[in-house]
């Protein structure tokens, strides 16, 4: 074993261009390299040197090589050092990397805030971010002293990596096998349409100038940027009485929010929220302006190859360490705008802002071009399938209650779940209602959580009516609250008993101090990190809190690291969506081993995204739909079913 780390200079922006296209510039050197096999000594090797014979002879053995965001080092060697120096080209499989090991223990995934958070003995040298403005980002400095310096950096770096490896537990093999295949992914790239990102640049500046200053004009100059945070506070103040809970959010600082969802409601109301029409102005300039997607053309231009307009690396496998689903990077594939422009509308929405001729809306427009600026090479197509409802069919399924089963077998007969769920609360609720109870409330959310999922469905209820909704969901399903106070209990119950697997329904939780881990049925486990029991005064007496450290939430400077709450439903929560990121590394194998001339260039959420030859769209769209309706032998009982399409750009 081998742990590694790669110092480099470049004239290529590594934050803009992506880890790809910073590797394959000809521009990019080697600085040093310094390396430790096992826990041997860390040596270091500079370009002056001959290649070490111990690295050498590790490759050739085929070591694992470890290193932290190892796809750098990957790469680097694939396209700098094995071409530059006299070394063999690992294979992608002797790859492993700390990053992707801390993520999947609900870590952070940077290396310094990682060896914060487990508190280590090393810790990443602060020098080492005035080293990097000196000696790898234009102008360069460098010297025989500030070299030494970047070795000394390079050789702590590994220090860290390293007592990460041997202080967390491992990953199973399989885990490894997903993260290899994501990598085969990210290596694969998506095709760009980069003559349609660089028309839509200008327009989207045009028209945000022009939103800009129509706002100015109707605040009469008290807001100048629909994102200023001033904006909500005037919007606030002229709301009727009646509207203005609309944007009150106690979570936030200044008790008010213009996301998205609120700025929705807010259009639906504008007939009614005043007679004036500024107001009404205001608010749809704030969603137009939010059309923040826009930007994302100038990172589509900016991580597009230089030869082939394909976008690599997007994909971050267990990014979300909580539950071990993929994040994505740089181009953020996981919130493209799900309103998309398709056929004859696509083919003249793309024709006149190629033209610059783009009018009307701009950037709802825009907004719509943007998931089909992803596209299928010629003489290919996607094919995309999507899993249907597969929160809501995971969930019942992880219970285990055989309460449970009147929920699966509405799935298992193709019944409509949303109607079904309406039918069981009562005559009052259409399907409508149905579907946001069923999405927003399954992880023990209330009120709040039906009011927020039903401004994304434009679903308008007071409060009192969303409290009856509350009410009569949890009473058609009383096994969904029973399994919120069982995770509780076994969570509990597992710190009593250390080393211990306590089952609840399909999960069970083992408490190995000072972690807490959660067995998902695939085999994989969640990690809860410094888990700690506290009591805490409640209206009904004291009671046991469970908390742990939240890695999202990175303090700063000494401050404590921030914790989480755990409690029934985000422990629901977790272990659903955990199942379904291993319903998704299952698929990802298989089609990787079964369907290799079908590859997978990228996969958002629920829904992969394959390149087929075109004759072949349909029957590969029909072979993947019956694949992914049937999930690996774990998951036994548990109905599944998915749909797709396929086509010549990317949309929902």
């Amino acid at each position: 074993m081998i742990h590694i780390d790669i110092e480099t200079r470049s004239h290529t922006d590594l934050t803009t261009r992506g880890v790809y296209n910073y590797a394959q510039d000809p521009s990019t050197e080697v600085l040093c390299i310094c390396y430790a096999e096992d826990n041997g000594r860390i040596r270091s090797w500079t370009p002056s040197q001959s290649f070490p014979l111990q690295l050498i002879d590790a490759i050739e053995r085929g070591d694992e090589l470890w290193a932290h965001n190892a796809q750098f080092e990957r790469l680097l060697f694939d396209y700098v050092i094995c071409n530059d120096y006299d070394c063999p080209r690992p294979k992608l499989e002797q790859w492993r990397c700390t990053a992707t090991l801390a993520r999947g223990h609900a870590l952070p995934g940077s290396l310094d805030a990682c060896a914060r958070a487990l508190n280590l003995r090393h810790k990443k040298d602060k020098r080492g971010a005035e080293l990097i403005k000196l000696m790898s980002i234009p102008p360069f400095e460098h010297t025989p002293e500030l070299l030494n310096e970047m070795v000394e950096y390079c050789k702590q770096d590994v220090r860290v990596e390293r007592m990460i490896h041997s202080t967390l537990p491992p990953l199973p093999d399989h885990v490894w096998r997903v993260y290899q295949t994501s990598e085969r992914i990210n290596d694969r790239g998506v095709l760009v349409d980069v003559e349609l990102a660089r028309a839509a640049l200008p327009l989207a500046d045009t028209e945000q100038g022009n939103i800009n200053e129509e706002l100015t004009a109707l605040t009469e100059g008290a807001v100048t940027k629909p994102r200023s945070p001033k904006l909500a506070a005037w919007v606030h103040e002229r709301l009727p009485d009646r509207y203005k809970p609309v944007i009150e959010d106690a979570s936030k600082k200044s008790g008010l929010s213009l996301d998205g969802s609120r700025v929705d409601e807010l259009l639906q109301l504008e007939n009614r929220i005043n007679e004036q029409c500024e107001l009404s102005r205001v608010v749809e300039l704030k969603a137009l302006a939010s059309k923040s997607s826009v930007a994302k053309f100038q990172a589509l231009i900016d991580l597009a190859d230089d030869e082939d307009q394909r976008v690599r690396g997007a994909l971050v496998h267990l990014g979300a360490g909580q539950t071990g689903r993929w994040s994505s990077r740089g181009l953020q594939i996981h919130n493209f705008p799900r309103a998309s422009a398709e056929g004859e509308d696509f083919d003249k929405l793309r024709a006149d802002a190629i033209s610059g001729r783009l009018h009307g809306n701009v950037m709802r427009s825009l907004s719509k071009l943007l998931r089909p600026s992803l596209m299928a090479p010629e003489g290919k197509t996607f094919v995309s399938v999507d899993w249907s409802a597969i929160e809501a069919r995971a969930l019942p399924w992880l219970s285990g209650d055989p309460r449970a089963e009147s929920v699966l077998d509405v799935f298992r007969a193709g019944e409509d779940i949303y109607m079904k769920a309406a039918e069981s609360m009562g005559p009052q609720y259409d399907r409508q209602i149905g579907k946001v109870a069923t999405l927003a409330l399954g992880y023990q959310g209330g009120v709040g959580a039906f009011q927020a999922m039903a401004r994304g469905y434009r679903v308008s209820v007071d409060d009192d009516m969303a409290q009856r909704v509350v009410r009569d969901w949890r009473r058609a399903n009383a096994w969904a609250q029973a399994f919120w106070g069982d995770l509780e209990m076994g969570l509990a119950g597992a710190m009593t008993r250390p080393s211990y697997a306590v089952p609840v329904g399909r999960v069970a939780y083992r408490y190995e101090a000072p972690h807490m881990f959660c067995e998902l049925p695939s085999g994989r486990t969640l990690m809860y990190p410094f888990i700690s029991r506290d009591v805490e005064e409640t209206q009904y007496g004291p009671r046991f809190a469970y908390t742990c450290i939240k890695s999202s939430l990175v303090p700063s400077g000494d401050k404590p690291w921030p914790r989480m709450q755990l409690y029934g439903g985000i422990l629901c929560e977790n272990i659903t969506q955990g199942v379904c990121a291993d319903l998704l590394a299952h698929l990802l194998l298989r089609l990787e081993t079964e369907r290799p001339y079908w590859p997978c260039v990228m996969h958002v959420h629920d829904q992969v995204v394959l390149e087929v030859p075109k004759e072949e769209g349909p029957s590969a769209c029909r072979e993947v739909e019956q694949m992914m309706s049937s999930g690996p032998t774990w998951a036994e009982g548990l109905p599944l079913a998915a749909e797709g399409w396929h086509g010549p750009r990317f949309k929902k």
